[in-house]
């Protein structure tokens, strides 16, 4: 069940992905989109600190560092 789940979300991401970066891979406008609540609030918490992680790498900021402790202490 969780691997058909994550297929049909990563399926749902190449084609946001390809529709923004249009024919010739070049953005038009924004990439990505954003996350409602709900969906973080169902993510493990092992995928939070990866989805941080990647968020830090896109934006060039991979020297930051989060752990479970920090996330622990934020609620």
């Amino acid at each position: 069940m969780e691997a058909q789940l994550f297929m049909t979300e990563w399926a749902k991401y190449a084609v946001t992905i390809t529709s923004q970066l249009g024919l010739k891979g070049k953005a038009m406008g924004t990439i990505g989109g954003e996350l409602d609540s709900n969906t973080v609030e169902m993510l493990k918490e092992d995928q939070v600190i990866q989805l941080y992680e990647l968020m830090l790498a896109a934006k060039g900021l991979e020297g930051d560092t989060i752990t479970a402790k920090d996330i622990h202490n934020s609620k």
